[in-house]
Parts: structure tokens; sequence; C-alpha cells
């Protein structure tokens, strides 16, 4: 997961507003809970939730293109000095020093606390609500 430093500029039932080193603004499903305008807070994002478009919230420089057959992973530096992985398709032409905005889904990040600890979202994964199966005794 890629983590990315971000001020919260607003507080909502619905959602938490975060200003990006960058500059720009992000409003992420989480739970209201104890952030408070002004807090530092950290955005996590995963490498395959992030994609290159003309415009993004993110701007960097390729320094690494990991080709690997079907999916190819960019090693890239944003204006702030920030490394970040982002996965893109393997016949992405992209190649290093090229300059690339990165777009986010904001349902797909995640908020931690400036104690490290997950904000929670507003809703979980379908697959974390799965409930184990019992398990048979061997006979």
């Amino acid at each position: 997961m890629n983590f990315l430093p971000a001020k919260v500029t607003g507080v909502s039932d619905a959602a938490t507003t975060v200003e990006l080193a960058g500059g720009a603004g992000l409003s992420v499903p989480v739970r209201a809970g104890g952030q408070k305008v002004g807090d530092a807070v950290t955005l996590g994002v995963r490498p395959e939730h992030m994609r290159l478009a003309g415009e993004g919230e993110l701007h960097g420089e390729v320094m690494v293109v990991e080709r690997l057959g079907g999916e190819t992973f960019l090693y890239t530096q944003l204006k702030e000095g920030t490394m970040l992985i982002v996965q893109a398709d393997g016949e992405i032409p992209t190649g290093v020093h090229e300059r690339i905005a990165i777009k986010l889904d904001p349902a797909a990040c995640h908020l931690f606390d400036s104690q490290g600890l997950a904000i929670e979202r507003m809703q979980r994964h379908p697959l974390a609500n799965l409930r184990r199966l019992p398990t048979r005794k061997a006979s």
C-alpha cells in the first residue's frame, strides 16, 4: 500500500475531506470519528486502485518501469518527493522520466489517524463479512 501525508479539511457523516501534499482535495468515505479539521492523517491507496489519467489528484515522474507481462508497475516520485507505486496495464507505453497524472478512487482509499490506526470505512469489502465455515471432525 502507498501511504501519503494529508491534512483533514472537512468532516461529515458521509466522508472526510483531505488535502494531499500537492494541494489536491479528496473526500474519502469513512465514518466520522475523532478527526477534526487541521488533523494530520495518512491516506493509504493500493497500487491497483490508482489509474493514469490526463488529469488527476497526483502528479509525478516515473523513475522505474517494471514490466511483468500482463501488468506493469510504475515507481513514481511525486513533486514533493514522496515515492509511490502505480499498477498499470502490461501494454502501457509509459517510460522512465515521463511525467504522469494519477487519478484516485476515493472509495478504494483508506485513512489512518495520527496514531496510525485505520478510520472505519463507510462500506466494508464484501469478503470481509464472510463467516468462517465450521470445521468437520475427522472420522
